[in-house]
């Protein structure tokens, strides 16, 4: 009954998550109605008229989501959750038991030991895949924004919003679903961890006695790559090569005038606006 009722409650905070999700980008696809159209007639783009013609149309997702959120808190009053440690602390242990895992032999033995290499291939691909789309990401994001075409309005003598708009259309979907895929990655692993140390100590009780096995689990991979990103010289060099990047950056605004840019900023605000002087 227990397990029925947890399952039930992580499956409508899924379907809940998943519908605040759509209704935002429906809420994000209706405003973008408004602007583009208006922007493009040249006439009144936030009419009281238009508006509301526009928000009408979400009037159906906005109630479904307002019936579901109230479920929701139903839900959660008739399937009381406890606090769950094991997401956080069986990735660390896993982390551990992974240089304890003994060599074997025998069906059971290898069926476990299957199982558990099964579980660092999908969380290795999960990984790749954010890594990957993570890049794709950032180098299609960086073509746009590096077209200097794609930000005209200003030397048009025209509104830099038009520009910012496109740009948005451009760039955010591609970090919208970066950022998706590393969430689902991170849920992901926090959903398999348990099930690999679960694997974990019976290969350690099938092969109690035996020798461990070389450190060749992605584990191990992942406590030496900790390990190395955490160590001394890795945080030394990191400190450096940001101090350094600071001082270019630095050095570069004062050549190209934009340290009187922002002196003449700050000196029109001291007297205009705070008064000042």
């Amino acid at each position: 009954m227990v397990d029925s009722a947890k399952k039930l409650r992580t499956a409508y905070e899924i379907f809940l998550g998943v519908l605040t999700a759509v209704v935002g980008v429906l809420f994000i696809v209706e405003a973008a109605k408004i602007y583009f159209p208006g922007a493009e007639s040249g006439g009144d783009i936030y009419s009281r008229e238009i508006v509301a013609e526009r928000l009408r149309a979400l009037l159906i997702p906005v109630c479904v989501w307002l019936v579901a959120a109230i479920g929701g808190g139903i839900v959660a009053m008739l399937c009381p959750s406890s606090p769950s440690k094991v997401s956080f602390d069986a990735r660390r242990t896993l982390t551990r038991l992974s240089r304890r895992i003994p060599a074997g032999e025998g069906e059971e033995y290898l069926s476990a030991q299957k199982e558990y290499k099964k579980y660092g291939l999908i969380r290795t691909v999960s990984l790749a895949v954010v890594a990957v789309f993570g890049v794709l990401a950032a180098v299609m994001s960086c073509v746009y924004l590096f077209d200097t075409a794609h930000f005209t309005a200003l030397e048009a003598g025209g509104g830099i919003n038009g520009d910012i708009l496109r740009m948005l259309k451009n760039v955010l979907p591609w970090i919208t679903v970066s950022f998706v895929l590393a969430v689902g990655a991170a849920l992901l692993d926090l959903f398999i961890a348990p099930r690999a140390l679960g694997k974990a100590k019976r290969l350690i009780a099938l092969g109690k006695g035996n020798q461990p096995l070389p450190p060749r689990t992605w584990v191990a991979y992942k406590s030496r790559t900790d390990e190395f990103l955490n160590g001394k010289w890795t945080l030394l060099t990191v400190r450096i090569c940001i101090l350094c990047l600071g001082v270019i950056f630095l050095g570069l605004g004062i050549w190209n005038g934009g340290a009187d840019d922002v002196l003449g900023k700050a000196i029109m605000i001291c007297t205009e606006c705070i008064g000042l002087g």
